[in-house]
Parts: structure tokens; sequence; C-alpha cells
């Protein structure tokens, strides 16, 4: 078989702006691929099925895609193959089957296997349509070549192509003939012909790379959404939350979840902390340990504090909350998350020098400054003027009246210490007990096992190492 020009992969590794323009400079930006491919028969189907054929109400055989940028630009669309932008699974669509009289004999003129193809689409780009400059990012664009065909189309396209916004070049793409495009490139295309253009776009993977496909049927619908696609017959697959960084507090909990959220399938929660384990948990609802009362609490932790309706139809997203006071809830806290959330089985706490971690949250307790509603959430008239030293030894004398020492078992130590922490409603409490972490996770490590339990540093943070999310 002889050897196909490509773009190499390499060329692909980084956004080509990001580059220096010494370096950008030589990388292919459109290679040409093939000439003259016999395209007749595909023509003939399209003008066949005029405009009506775009139209998604006239597709109901196939199985439609809700992509974002397309449907804002108007681009006009049909399927035979997608994937998800990680490259996970590969759908191939009810007319891909249908349209194999057209579209067979084009893949064997240009003798790309179809078993390599990871997406293949016609796109039809109305007139006057502008597809502003960009350049297609995701973990796909990596390891995938961009082929166009037009099918139909003019001189009057204008198909400008360039390492940056500023350094563009107009390039000619002739009916008929193969192009790939360095899709990692900025790139842009406006349509100044009086009739729509055509093209058969698709993407394909280097021979050896592991795929995993699907046959979809009719009547599904698939959804496309940052990084994810997602079926409509998933519907509610994945029940959010997927984990919990349950504390310390003032040791990294906001940090550690801002990181966690800048992974392209995580969606952030409505608020950070929610709190709906300890603090603010609905008590007017039935008893979480019966099957309603559970369900009960699970609808309600979704609707006020998670993006229900967007998780439960993309379940390739994960979310999850971050409330540091609940590695202080103890027994309690830990029975209601079992009870309500059982399919939760990520567990996060990430810990800071006790000293430092007491200083820091005093400091917090005692700031003036903030709302009326932010010092009574902090607890700042509790601390009634004591200063950080007279606050330490008081709860060090509190806590050795109550027999508190290193080796006393969970169950001893939530009786005598958390399970009072419970009733309080704000911050301003616990300076010492919640640097005792070992006493406080010895609960959580039982209950949810050891491997499913990610206990962090303060100091390992400062490294990405151990910080990946895996679905």
């Amino acid at each position: 078989m002889t050897a196909i020009p490509q773009v190499p992969l390499e060329h692909k590794k980084v956004p080509m702006q990001e580059l220096p323009e010494e370096v950008a400079k030589d990388f292919a930006m459109v290679v040409p691929v093939q000439e003259n491919i016999d395209i007749s028969l595909l023509q003939k189907r399209i003008l066949a099925g005029g405009r009506e054929l775009w139209d998604p109400a006239n597709q109901k055989d196939n199985v439609p895609v809700r992509r974002a940028g397309h449907d804002t630009w108007g681009i006009g669309k049909v399927v035979f193959v997608f994937c998800d932008d990680y490259l996970k699974n590969v759908f191939t669509f009810p007319w891909y089957h249908s349209w194999q009289k057209e579209l067979a004999p084009i893949f064997e003129q240009i003798n790309i296997p179809v078993n390599r193809i990871v997406r293949c689409i016609l796109a039809s780009m109305p007139p006057g349509a502008d597809i502003p400059v960009h350049h297609d990012t995701g973990s796909w664009v990596h390891f995938t070549h961009r082929m166009h065909i037009p099918v139909f189309t003019s001189p009057d396209i204008d198909f400008m192509v360039g390492p940056n916004d500023q350094n563009m070049q107009r390039y000619e793409f002739k009916q008929g003939n193969l192009y790939e495009l360095n899709n990692i490139s900025r790139h842009r295309v406006k349509n100044n012909w009086d009739q729509h253009r055509v093209h058969m776009i698709f993407d394909y993977v280097d021979e050896g790379f592991p795929l995993n496909r699907m046959d979809l049927k009719q009547g599904t619908t698939v959804w496309q959404t940052r990084r994810s696609v997602d079926l409509s017959t998933d519907y509610g697959k994945r029940v959010p939350p997927s984990f919990v960084v349950i504390g310390a507090q003032k040791a990294g909990t906001t940090s550690l979840y801002d990181y966690i959220l800048q992974h392209d399938l995580v969606w952030p929660a409505k608020r950070k902390e929610t709190h709906y384990f300890d603090w603010r948990w609905n008590k007017e609802l039935p008893d979480a340990s019966t099957p309603e009362g559970a369900k009960q609490h699970l609808r309600y932790f979704e609707d006020t504090y998670l993006e229900r309706k967007i998780l439960y139809r993309f379940p390739s997203l994960m979310s999850g909350e971050a409330t540091p006071s609940y590695m202080l809830g103890g027994e309690t806290v830990i029975n209601r998350m079992k009870q309500v959330i059982p399919h939760c089985r990520k567990i996060m706490a990430i810990m800071r020098n006790p000293v430092e971690r007491a200083y820091s949250h005093y400091s917090m307790t005692a700031d003036t400054e903030g709302s009326e509603k932010q010092l009574r959430n902090r607890g700042h008239h509790h601390l009634k003027g004591r200063s950080f030293e007279q606050i330490v030894d008081d709860e060090i004398e509190e806590l050795s009246k109550l027999g508190v020492h290193p080796d006393m078992d969970f169950e001893e130590f939530d009786e005598k210490v958390m399970r009072k922490q419970l009733e309080f409603d704000h911050g301003a409490h616990s300076f010492v007990a919640r640097g005792l972490y070992a006493l406080q996770l010895a609960g959580w490590i039982e209950a949810y096992g050891k491997e499913n339990v990610l206990l962090l540093t303060l100091d390992e943070f400062k490294s990405t190492e151990k910080l990946h999310v895996r679905s």
C-alpha cells in the first residue's frame, strides 16, 4: 500500500499559537493528499436529499448529535461516525450503514481503512456563514489526522490557515481532492459563495491505536459537551457526587477542589462547601436509614447543591463537593453519607501542620472584615476577644478533661469530642481538635477502605503527583 502523505503527529502536540514563530513556521498546515477522487455518488445523493437532508427533523432514522459549536455557527451536518474527545468510545451511526453505496467507494480510493476512522461527517456551510478563527482542542486532536474532501465548493470560499492569528494564509480546497488540515493550527472559513459549501470531514488514527467501537440504534440522541459524548440511553447512569473532600479546614481544601475542577470531565457543585451532611442536614425529611428517606435526601441534595440536570444527562461528567468540617463530623456524617450517597466511593482529605492550621483558623475567625453573615458563620463573636494562645490553652484543658489521648479509638473520640461539634452552626471551635487527624480519619478509612481514601498533606500538594481523577 502506498504511504499516505500526512501531517506528522509530532506537529500536533501543542497549539501552534503557543509555539515560537521560528518553530511553528516549519510545521505542516495543509497537506494535499490525493486528487480527482470520484465523489459522484455522494454528490448525487446529497443533491437528491435537497435542503431537507440537513434538517435534524428529517434525520430521525439516524442519531442526532447536539454540538454547541456547529449548532451556533449554523452548520448543517450529517453524522456517520463520532467519538468523544478522549477516544474512549467511537460511535457508528445508522446512516453510516445506509450510505455505504456512497461512502465505501471513497474510502477504497483513498486507502484509509475504515476501522481507523473515529469521526466522519458531512458539513454544509450556508452562504455568508463565517466560522471564526479557532483551533481544535482536546486529547483526540493529538492522535488523529483531520481530513477534508470538498464535495461542493467554489474558489469564493476563504479558508485561512496559519500558526497564529497574525500570520494566516489562504488555501483553496478543490472539489474532489483530499487534504489533511493540521487542526491544531489557527483556521477560519468564510463562505462568500451564493451556495452551500459541503465538505466530507473525517479523522483517523494511526495503525495500532486501540479503539472501542459501538453501533448506535435509531431513537438515541448523542449529547456533546466539554470533552464528553453521552448517549440519551445512558441518562442517569452515573449518580452524583463522585467524590467528596472532607477536610481539613484551612489546610488547602479550596485549592484542592479548584485543581480538581480543572479536569475537563469535572463539573462544579453549586457551592463548594455544601455542609449538607453536617449542619445543613434537612431534618424535615424522613429518616435516611429507610429507602424512602435516603431517596428523598439524595434528591434534595442533588437539586439544592449539584447540577442534577446536567450531570444526569452527561454521565461521563463527575462532580463533587468539599466541606472541610466533614472530617470532624465523625460517625454521624459518615453514616449520613453512606445512607444517602453510597455510590460515592472516593473520599479525599488534605492535612497541614496542626499548629499552622490552627493559627490560620484563628486568624480567619478573628478577622473583623466581612459581612455580618460571614462574621457569624466564622464565629467571630464567640472568640470574646481571646488571643490565639488563650484559645489553644482553653481547648487543650477541655480535651484533657475529656480524656483525649493519641491511642484512643475512633468510637471513643467520636463520642467524647466529634458528636458535640455537630451542635455548632459556626466555625469558632475545635482549633486543636481539627488537627488530630489520625483520630478523625480512622473512621473514614474503616468505612470506605484505605484504597478509597486519598490522604494528602499541604507539602505534598505542591507537586502534581497523585492528583489525577479517574472516572
